[in-house]
């Protein structure tokens, strides 16, 4: 699966967290940003416990419920 759509907004800390949780290690802190590698099985570990909800998905869905 593609992980092209996924991105942080600025309310990103940089924490690594989801880093940490990627069963995949899939996703790099560089900059103090995640960047999602192409190994990517959509399994929302990194979006679901983000404490500061920074990580979003879905361009297309940017501010919809």
């Amino acid at each position: 699966m593609k992980a092209d759509a996924f991105y942080s907004t600025d309310e990103c800390i940089g924490c690594g967290l989801c880093e940490k949780l990627c069963p995949l290690k899939n996703i790099q802190i560089k900059d103090h940003r995640p960047v999602w590698g192409k190994e990517c099985t959509h399994c929302m570990a990194c979006i679901a416990k983000c404490p500061k909800k920074g990580d979003r998905i879905w361009k297309e869905k940017q501010g919809k419920e």
